[in-house]
């Protein structure tokens, strides 16, 4: 029988009454909170029982400290005297555990806890979530700036769709945590001056767990575009990233042990995360493929064959429209590629028909733009006009639109 588990609960930092909640239920069936991380909670087995939580905050505490403070040391021994047991700690946050129904409350001044509970997230959470919405703005304007100037791309090109879609969901799920605790605040605030009451917390749960799989969505179309060897450098460098993680938390608590001051503790954990960042987005990517050169191959069809002395290469691809559609022509002798790159909303593909080394025959280059949306056709049939500059150069295929479909076809 498992002593321990792993939840991911996904609170918000301010969301007291939430926590509260959840943790007296898993105390209920059996599970007591041991540990609060970036990468879930970790419950220890107990007997199941009732118990009393309550979740508090301490503005001045930092998950750097060495040790608690003097302030914070004498706060946690009137708690304990009180009858309150800490079970864990989270940067500003304190979860305690009453076995006894007559423990006396740990705060009992709405005004107090409402400034408390404010003064701590001004302390970490609210700086980094300014942080993250600065960056997800501005990487939403420069890729609607690359909207503006090749939609085609923009829209077909599935990296950038991942990408995009990974800073929308990151701005919209800041958004609505920021928001809405600065609703709670201003209702609390009010509630506890006017009713000497704490008012409990809105969940935003539900917007976080819509966040999270369509991230998971947006995650699985973009592999699905990559080969077999880029696919698994995705989820290699994705679960790397996560082992990461853990190891800074545990580089943390090492150095708490080892007495390091708060600052050089955070100097030396976001140093070495960055670094360990750094190699996974660049250092480990060119490695691999170094190693593993077929990784980053296309994975068009393709053959060798010799011409002067020298290898080259020809391309076996299935074209939608070939030479021999427009006149007597086969091809035998050419080099048939065929690009292409699609997402929901969009499929680019290019073709080249090309004579191989020695061969005197016709070539033929083309690319189709197939968009499902009218709008967004009209937006991409602009471009392309501008782009080459002449409407005789963009026409439809007649006859060929099965063909087409059956080769590019956008994703429903």
């Amino acid at each position: 029988m498992k002593e321990t588990k792993q939840t991911f609960p996904q609170f918000s930092f301010y969301n007291w009454s939430g926590i509260q909640k959840y943790l007296e239920k898993m105390a209920e069936r059996g599970w007591m909170l041991e540990k609060m991380g970036r990468v879930g909670w970790r419950f220890r087995r107990c007997e199941p029982k009732v118990r009393r939580v309550a979740v508090t905050y301490f503005p001045e505490a930092s998950e750097f400290d060495p040790e608690p403070s003097d302030g914070q040391r004498t706060y946690l021994e009137l708690c304990e005297g009180a009858g309150w047991r800490l079970a864990a700690s989270w940067f500003q946050m304190q979860v305690f555990y009453a076995e006894e129904d007559s423990a006396v409350p740990i705060e009992t001044d709405a005004v107090v806890q409402v400034e408390t509970v404010h003064a701590a997230m001004k302390a970490n959470f609210l700086k980094s979530y300014y942080v993250l919405m600065g960056l997800a703005i501005l990487q939403l304007i420069m890729r609607m700036q690359n909207w503006g100037r090749d939609p085609v791309t923009a829209l077909s090109d599935p990296g950038n769709l991942f990408l995009t879609s990974c800073w929308f969901l990151l701005l919209a799920e800041c958004l609505v945590d920021i928001l809405g605790y600065f609703g709670w605040h201003k209702k609390a605030k009010r509630t506890a001056e006017e009713e000497g009451r704490f008012l409990p917390t809105p969940d935003y749960r539900w917007v976080m767990r819509l966040c999270f799989i369509a991230l998971l969505a947006a995650a699985a179309g973009w592999i699905r575009s990559l080969n077999r060897g880029l696919s698994l450098l995705f989820v290699f460098s994705a679960v790397a990233y996560v082992l990461i993680v853990l190891a800074a938390d545990r580089l943390r608590d090492f150095l708490k042990k080892k007495k390091i001051s708060r600052g050089r503790n955070r100097a030396v954990t976001f140093a070495a995360t960055f670094l360990g960042t750094l190699a996974i987005l660049v250092v480990l990517p060119f490695w691999l493929v170094s190693r593993r050169p077929e990784w980053s191959r296309e994975e068009n069809r393709q053959e060798t064959y010799t011409f002067g002395g020298e290898a080259w290469t020809a391309y076996l691809d299935e074209l939608p429209l070939e030479v021999g559609d427009l006149r007597e022509a086969g091809t035998e002798g050419c080099s048939c590629r065929l690009d292409v790159q699609k997402t929901f909303l969009a499929a680019d593909l290019e073709a080249w028909q090309d004579a191989r080394r020695g061969e005197d025959l016709p070539e033929l280059s083309y690319r189709l733009v197939v968009v499902r949306n009218s709008y967004l056709l009209s937006v991409c049939r602009a471009y392309l006009l501008d782009l080459y500059d002449n409407s005789e150069e963009l026409a439809g295929l007649p006859g060929l639109e099965n063909e087409i479909q059956e080769l590019i076809p956008v994703d429903p």
